[in-house]
């Protein structure tokens, strides 16, 4: 997946072009090195085969060391250019030392075929000294040019003063075309050389600058294209996993609806969220969650096409358009597909990070439809996921609408009465099959509206779960049980155990549950194995299981006892059961109301204890409401017994009133 970055700074971009520059110049001297080593090459063959041909006698030592030291020259300039850091001046110095060379090798030429001195300023000269300083050229640095041309003029005239010093022949005024045949020295003419190798050392020079000034101001048109290139991928793009962002995604959906009617494709909107991707976050941290942010994005990307558009809107949230989804089943196979591969695990094994998802689709009607109104049905959608227990994937309804309303509804009126107490907790007690004696109570949730009534928690604890309000209404229950043991120690009632309901979100959503539990206890000076926490199964198929389980046994370790509620109406396998530190568990009342109606739930029961007691668990028959359903369970070895037969959820006054009464009673009996 493609990232993009930020940019470079200003002296990054300085940096950058001046290393640009540098890497132009190193080319340039490597050029200069082999031309200047070609010709030196060149002219020493020509010598050597003219000392074969004519006899070694006629080959001057003095001009076959000066090529030899251009050579050597030529090396090293070619060899500087390939180390890392090179002093500014380094090259310069070898421009300066060449420059003689050439200029020696000039004067030892005539020297050496015993021609006149004058003569070794002809036009030829001129021209070899021409080709010395155009090879500065190669280079963008006009310092350069500069080096080579005053090296050749002052080298130039330092001759012509010396030949005017031991000339016989000075001639000051001659024409040019007399000049060129004549084997004297004229003054003009030699001045007119000079002039030409200084102005030919102006103008290359003030074109190399040029050149030079060209090559910075493309480096930094082609950086300056670069960054808008990058600022516009910027806007459009999600840093962390370099898929579409929200405000483009945004405008690819109306491209897409705005032909929704004209051609025969049908666009989909698919919502996709993380399940319980905040714990990722609060117990591996935030790196880990990036990590398994750019995994996900990842993955999507690789289901879909280049038609489709797969986005991250921020968060652990993520939408994907299909451009033509064919058909209602092909969504469904997508989806299966989506949740398939996000579910494998991501993290490295010593994190064992495994994430499942909700799904919310919505499809585009036939007829024109706005991007709002497409993402509305969509986030609809996947809200139905969630409360359906999420691992799923739900297609819009329009009934939907009005069931969010009501849920709305139903959550603002909630916040009201967690802040106006509206909310009361009942105890329904649990007796001992073994002593006959209430040795539990399971507190229950009760919601005093002031116009509706008393109200069960299936009115409301659903909409609970679907936000953060579970957790305070957790927090009122434990308040009010740990008040209530501290009443039955103070009565000198004795209740072995007290049991809170934790639903699943509750638990998974506060990864400090272990902490806060303890903490409360302890601030009330209340032994945790006064704390019963009845769990469901979706508890135990939760994607972090083993995480779970460590929880649980730290509590099962400080003493809490752990039940397993409404068992035999999940999918919680036997597997789980043998490896959760769970203490019993809750046969479901749907059980229980079948004992004696039909054969398939007497065996059950009976089976499902038998198992229980094989695993060293606790049973807890609920929902007895009748004396038959409790002989039945009571010779079917279930060790607690709860339900109407026994007590109806009770206030706490009364189930204190209650338990006094169970006791008299049995003393009573003992007596």
């Amino acid at each position: 997946m493609t990232r993009v970055g930020t940019g470079s700074t200003a002296g990054q971009k300085s940096e950058q072009i001046r290393s640009y520059i540098e890497n132009k110049d190193r080319k340039g001297e490597r050029s200069i090195a082999v031309a200047q080593a070609g010709i030196a090459s060149f002219l020493l063959c020509l010598h050597i085969i003219t000392g074969l041909k004519n006899g070694w006698h006629s080959i001057n030592e003095w001009m076959i060391l000066c090529l030899i030291v251009i050579n050597i020259f030529s090396i090293a300039r070619y060899q500087a250019t390939r180390r890392r850091k090179v002093h500014p001046g380094f090259f310069n110095t070898l421009t300066v030392f060449d420059g003689l060379v050439f200029l020696g090798l000039i004067m030892t030429y005539s020297v050496a075929y015993d021609i006149p001195m004058v003569s070794n300023l002809k036009a030829t000269s001129v021209v070899f000294l021409f080709v010395f300083i155009a090879l500065r050229a190669l280079k963008t640095d006009p310092l350069s040019v500069i080096v080579a041309g005053l090296t050749v003029a002052l080298g130039w005239a330092l001759q012509v003063l010396y030949l005017i010093a031991v000339s016989d022949d000075l001639i000051i005024t001659k024409s040019y075309s007399e000049y060129l045949i004549s084997h004297s020295l004229l003054i003009g003419a030699e001045v007119e050389k000079i002039v030409g190798f200084l102005t030919l050392t102006i103008i290359i020079g003030l074109g190399v600058a040029r050149a030079r000034k060209l090559l910075i101001d493309s480096a930094q048109i082609g950086d300056l294209i670069k960054e808008r290139d990058m600022i516009k991928k910027l806007a459009s793009t999600d840093t962390l996993t370099g898929l579409v962002n929200r405000e483009e995604f945004r405008r690819r959906l109306d491209q897409a609806l705005a032909v929704v009617g004209l051609s025969s494709s049908q666009p989909a909107l698919m919502l996709i969220d993380l399940d319980e991707f905040k714990s990722i976050n609060d117990t591996r941290g935030h790196p880990a969650g990036d990590k398994v942010l750019k995994v996900v994005g990842q993955r999507l990307a690789e289901l879909f096409g280049s038609k489709d558009v797969v986005a991250r809107l921020g968060g652990d949230e993520f939408a994907i358009i299909v451009s033509d989804y064919q058909s209602r089943e092909n969504l469904e196979a997508l989806s299966l597909k989506i949740r398939s591969e996000i579910n494998k695990t991501i993290l490295p094994r010593t994190l064992n990070a495994v994430v499942d998802t909700s799904i919310g689709i919505a499809i585009a009607p036939t007829d024109w439809v706005t991007a709002d109104y497409l993402m509305s049905n969509a986030d609809i959608a996947l809200y139905e996921s969630k409360r359906l227990g999420r691992g799923k994937f739900t297609f819009y309804r329009e009934d939907f609408r009005q069931k969010i309303r009501e849920d709305k509804k139903v959550e603002n009126e909630l916040k009201i009465a967690l802040k106006h107490n509206q909310l009361k907790v009942v105890y329904q007690p649990k007796v001992c099959l073994r002593t006959n004696r209430i040795n539990s109570v399971e507190a229950l949730i009760r919601w005093d509206h002031p116009i509706m009534g008393m109200l069960g928690p299936g009115y409301f604890l659903p909409v609970a779960e679907q936000s953060s309000l579970i957790n305070e209404i957790g927090r009122v229950v434990l308040e009010n049980v740990c008040e209530l043991i501290l009443r039955c120690r103070r009565e000198g009632l004795e209740i072995d155990r007290f049991a809170i309901n934790v639903a699943a979100r509750e638990f998974m959503a506060d990864n400090n549950y272990f902490d806060n539990l303890m903490s409360t206890l302890s601030q009330r000076q209340i032994p945790a194995n006064k704390i019963e926490l009845e769990i469901t199964e979706q508890v135990l198929l939760d994607k972090r299981t083993e995480s779970v389980f460590d929880t649980f046994m730290n509590l099962r370790e400080k003493g809490v006892y752990i039940s397993l509620d409404d068992f035999g109406t999940g999918y919680a396998s036997l597997m789980h059961l043998s490896k959760c530190p769970i203490h019993a568990i809750k046969l479901d009342k749907s059980f229980i109301s079948g004992i004696n109606k039909n054969k398939e739930d007497t065996a059950i029961v009976s089976s499902i204890t038998r198992m229980a007691k094989e695993m060293a668990l606790d049973v807890t028959a609920e929902g007895v409401e009748t004396l038959e359903q409790f002989d039945f369970v009571r010779n079917a070895g279930c060790d607690f017994v709860q339900g109407y037969y026994i007590a109806k959820p009770l206030s706490e006054d009364a189930l204190i009133e209650f338990v006094y009464d169970n006791v008299t009673t049995r003393m009573r009996a003992v007596g």
